[in-house]
């Protein structure tokens, strides 16, 4: 071989020999780069012994990576339950962290359920193509007068959360201050609600606990969702009938005796919070209670919980409870990481129903008994009637039929006799029935004790042509005592008759049967009078009779048309709509008021004289 042929093959050698010895030695991320040479080797499990053998036989100690800890499960919360396939149970639950965040990779091997003292095997994920519910979300938000620097960042909160709601979720709103009111009720017309939310104001005292319950019945009427109701509030309650223990209690009696369920996140803004109280609703229904201390984060809370409502795990299980209408109580445990967490649950096997008819036999007989005597009880009690006339004028009031079981007196849309116009009555105040004595009232709160005969009274009998006052309303009570020959009791014949009798006495008050003004009786401008005429205009501005001082009031928000012969009244399709003696009015269509009707027009309630 010659000199330069054998240099030059050394040289070649050489060379060769280095990119190899370089390319064994180079660092992770220059000859491994995928795409790059060899595809990326998947990292060692868990416990393994190191890195995959090298390429050309060789190996070398890999510098290990920092391990990081798995997050350990803090909280279980159940949040819902679905028993429409039973035996096949469905549990909603979230698995919080210590931090509050959903932990979001867990599999059904970290789940651990008992049933009735059972351990359960064969736990599993409900698969989403077959099972899966939109959503029900219900906004409950305070709007009192301490709300007024943080309603705007409450109320971006909200639109951010409503924005990332599928197509197929709906949602609704109820606003509560010294009254309650649903907003907007359940719709998937996301843009309809955040319009409502943008006509929010500012104004009056806390009724947070009526309000909870308020949607807790409108939650009620939803079906096939996965539900939630979310409530805002910045100050301790000082306008509900309503309390925590009552709403716990309300809870499990009729919602969870149901079958039913939904969770309730409770935010406290600020420091003068129940927050006991809103720990106890939320914990009793498998949500969750957030402080705020300034409305800057309400923005982040909003977002965790729609976090953790998003990341809910659906776990089926097949109950091995096959009688009818038993109890059946359960704990949900996650375990990962070494640590454990747990939730219980309780709902009723479907089938009660069944149950019951079985044992219909046995009872006919006790059941004929009890039917007789109701029979013998009903015939004493129609030779009595009578009926109370609530007074909404010195001169002229609205009648309600008594009847012998109870009958409750109150602002609450289930009391037989509603007074809406009177602030100072309660959603359930008193309540009458017929006694052994004849008709007797009965205070529902101590503290707001019925007049009867000028003095509070927690119990009293109740005679024809008497007078007491709920709140500041004053109700005349009418009894008729009829002859033992008269089979049955026609009480509004019995109210016509005694309007006729009224009448005669008074004719020139008979011939008014259309309004011919009206006078302010709660709200800002309380006190205030117009008279009626043609096109009147009632709104916040530029109208007939401006209502500048009602922030729920809309900028032209209704109008009167008068006749000769009648007066009706349209709603021009304002924010909060028009109500007139409790019923809504629909938007641009007139309908006929008369005489001592009470319009409600915001927070402005009228009556026609």
């Amino acid at each position: 071989m010659k000199p330069q042929r054998r240099d030059l093959t050394l040289l070649t050698l050489l060379v060769v020999g280095g990119l190899f010895m370089w390319s064994v030695g180079a660092p992770p991320g220059i000859a491994g780069v995928p795409g790059q040479g060899a595809p990326r080797r998947p990292a060692p499990p868990a416990g393994s012994s190191g890195s995959a053998p090298r390429a050309g036989g060789g190996s070398t100690r890999a510098t290990p990576l920092p391990r990081v800890a798995p997050l350990k499960p803090h909280q279980v919360l159940v949040s819902q339950y679905d028993l429409s396939e039973f035996p096949v149970v469905r549990l909603f639950a979230s698995v919080l962290d210590s931090r509050g965040l959903p932990l979001k990779d867990l599999s059904p091997e970290d789940f651990a359920l008992t049933e009735n003292g059972q351990a359960v095997s064969g736990l599993r994920f409900a698969n989403p193509e077959v099972f899966k519910l939109p959503l029900a979300i219900l906004f409950i938000i305070d709007v009192s007068g301490s709300m007024e620097g943080a309603i705007e960042d409450e109320k971006e909160a909200v639109r951010a959360f409503v924005r990332q709601l599928q197509p197929e979720d709906k949602v609704a709103l109820i606003k509560f201050s010294d009254a309650v009111m649903v907003m907007q009720d359940f719709t998937n017309e996301h843009e309809v609600m955040l319009d409502a939310l943008d006509h929010l104001y500012a104004m009056g005292q806390t009724r947070l606990y009526d309000a909870i319950l308020q949607g807790v019945n409108l939650m009620l009427e939803e079906r096939k969702f996965r539900k939630a109701i979310i409530v805002l509030s910045d100050g301790l309650d000082n306008k509900s009938s309503e309390t925590p223990q009552s709403l716990v209690s309300m809870y499990h009696n009729d919602v969870l005796a149901k079958n039913q369920s939904f969770s309730v996140f409770t935010l406290g803004l600020g420091d003068q919070v129940d927050v006991p109280g809103l720990t106890a609703i939320a914990d009793a229904t498998g949500g969750k209670f957030f402080l705020a201390p300034d409305a800057g984060e309400l923005a982040e809370i909003y977002q965790t919980i729609l976090n953790q409502i998003l990341n809910e795990y659906v776990i089926e299980y097949d109950s091995a409870e096959g009688r009818p209408g038993a109890i059946v109580e359960g704990t949900l445990a996650a375990k990962t990481a070494g640590a454990t967490a747990s939730a219980d649950f309780v709902f009723r096997s479907p089938g009660l129903g069944s149950a019951l008819a079985r044992l219909a036999w046995p009872g006919l007989v006790l059941m004929t008994a009890l039917f007789v005597l109701l029979v013998a009880l009903t015939i004493f009690k129609l030779l009595r009637a009578a009926w109370v006339t609530v007074m909404v004028a010195p001169l002229e009031g609205k009648d309600f039929p008594i009847r012998p079981q109870t009958n409750l007196i109150g602002r609450a849309e289930d009391c037989n006799i509603r007074i809406r116009h009177d602030p100072a009555v309660l959603p359930h105040h008193a309540e009458i029935r017929l006694g052994r004595d004849g008709f007797v009232l009965t205070a529902l709160d101590q503290s707001n004790l019925p007049l009867v005969k000028d003095v509070p009274q927690r119990r009293a009998v109740v005679r024809d042509g008497e007078n007491f006052y709920i709140g500041q309303t004053r109700l005349v009570f009418h009894e008729r005592k009829l002859a033992r020959g008269r089979s049955e009791v026609d009480i509004e014949e019995l109210i016509a008759a005694e309007v006729e009798d009224q009448a005669a006495a008074h004719p020139a008050e008979a011939l008014a049967s259309t309004p011919s003004s009206a006078i302010v009786v709660v709200g800002a401008h309380s006190g205030m009078t117009f008279d009626l005429v043609d096109n009147l205009t009632l709104g916040r501005k530029g109208c007939d009779v401006s209502l500048s001082e009602d922030k729920q009031v809309s900028r032209m928000h209704a109008r009167f048309h008068c006749s000769a012969n009648e007066v009706t009244l349209e709603d021009l399709g304002s924010t909060n709509g028009t109500v007139v003696n409790g019923r809504r009015l629909e938007p641009h269509r007139a309908e006929e008021v008369h005489p001592g009707d009470i319009i409600e027009i915001g927070a402005t309630h009228i009556k026609l004289l």
